[in-house]
């Protein structure tokens, strides 16, 4: 989920 930081950083953290 490295990239989508770029887009949804909600998204970035779920994927940790």
């Amino acid at each position: 989920g490295q990239g989508l930081v770029q887009v949804r950083p909600q998204l970035h953290t779920a994927c940790h």
